[in-house]
């Protein structure tokens, strides 16, 4: 019984590569004659799997997308508040909403709107202003914005960690597309079931048996998946 590898999502080919593997390992593959036929499954597999994980976009795409929500809400949260001071009836205030609305206008009321980069460099040069100008960190103090623009430091600092960790990621990874890679694992797996099927002709055994009954078992499972998924009725439209 061969998989229905062209029905198979990405994950469900990664998921029965592994499995595979995990089988052939406790069967001892160099006593089965397969232990190349294995070493080339495993290391298509490893490719495959390092690409699904960043198909994906991964637990550090999801973290970026968190911080980088958050440090705009605390820009947005900056802007709301100093803008409610322009007609404070305390001079004071309206000095430090003036100062504080000019640094904001400098580096855009969009900032957040922009690419990750220049959001993050806009933010970091105007933390830099805010503490190396005594006006501006007193300004920040008279409006109550001072653990507002602590916050805005602090998740901008931990966005620019995670981006740096993805980009550092994608760097490391295999050059090949993902379709290509699956399709050689697909093919790896072909090839060594053809190996086992004819090595149990030419020297029947136990050993052969129990491990070609163990895959046809696991293909059996991941194909009845396919077919309770393309039997499934179609969701209904929402109207």
């Amino acid at each position: 019984m061969q998989p229905l590898f062209n029905h198979f999502k990405n994950a469900e080919t990664v998921q029965f590569s592994d499995n595979v593997l995990t089988i052939l390992a406790a069967n001892d593959p160099t006593a089965l004659n397969v232990a190349p036929q294995v070493s080339l499954l495993d290391e298509r597999f490893q490719g495959l799997k390092k690409l699904f994980i960043l198909d994906q976009g991964n637990a550090i795409t999801a973290e970026i997308q968190d911080l980088d929500g958050r440090r705009d809400d605390a820009l947005i949260g900056i802007n709301t508040n100093v803008d409610s001071y322009q007609k404070h009836y305390a001079e004071t205030s309206r000095t430090a909403c003036e100062a504080l609305r000019k640094l904001l206008d400098k580096h855009g009321r969009d900032l957040y709107r922009k690419s990750y980069p220049e959001e993050t460099a806009g933010i970091r040069s105007m933390i830099d202003e805010i503490e190396a100008q005594t006006s501006l960190t007193e300004a920040a103090a008279a409006l109550h914005l001072t653990e507002w623009f602590a916050e805005l430091k602090t998740a901008n600092d931990l966005f620019d960690t995670k981006y740096l960790e993805r980009n550092e990621a994608y760097a490391d990874a295999p050059k090949e597309k993902f379709a290509e890679v699956r399709e050689q694992t697909e093919a790896a797996y072909l090839t060594l079931t053809k190996h086992l099927s004819a090595y149990a002709v030419i020297n029947p055994s136990e050993a052969y048996d129990r491990v070609i009954s163990q895959i046809e078992q696991l293909v059996e499972s991941y194909n009845q998946t396919v077919k309770n998924r393309q039997s499934a009725p179609a969701p209904e439209e929402e109207v």
